[in-house]
């Protein structure tokens, strides 16, 4: 029983872990550095392909290239809206945003220690009738603490 429950639980972190894609290849879209930088911009606000392209200085194709990979991968999104800026003013443009995914993804990775604890707080919420299952993610969680105190240290 003890076995089991924890190969559910193991099997149940795996799944929710790498859930909506593979993490190593989301983490790698979004570690390229020009990627990285159109996400820091629409961070900030919406924008277009010009004016991502314009405030980091480059070429259009580069960052077009780089908004399809982010948008494969759910960090951005996009929708086509009539332009109001003088320039443009009438024209049918794409507006690029964040999606709570980059946000999550960029959390993940500047605190593991969170990522980890929302997982196992889900994994919880599905076990909570089963003891057993509810006290083992109880010991995951407290070694985990354990684990990232120590990290933090060294």
């Amino acid at each position: 029983m003890t076995e089991k429950a924890a190969e559910v639980i193991s099997d149940t972190l795996k799944r929710k872990l790498s859930s909506k894609g593979d993490f190593l290849e989301d983490a790698h879209t979004l570690s390229q550095p020009i990627g990285f930088r159109i996400v820091a911009l629409l961070l900030e606000k919406t924008m277009h392909i010009n004016a991502i392209s314009k405030e980091l200085g480059v070429e259009r194709r580069l960052v077009s290239y780089h908004l399809n990979a982010l948008e494969e991968h759910g960090f951005v999104s996009s929708k086509y809206e009539i332009s109001e800026e003088q320039k443009s003013k009438g024209k049918s443009i794409r507006k690029y945003w964040v999606t709570e995914k980059a946000v999550e993804m960029i959390s993940d990775i500047k605190e593991p220690e969170v990522a980890v604890e929302r997982e196992l707080e889900k994994a919880s919420g599905e076990y909570q009738e089963n003891e057993r299952a509810t006290g083992m993610i109880s010991s995951i969680k407290e070694i985990l603490k354990r684990f990232f105190t120590l990290n933090k240290k060294h």
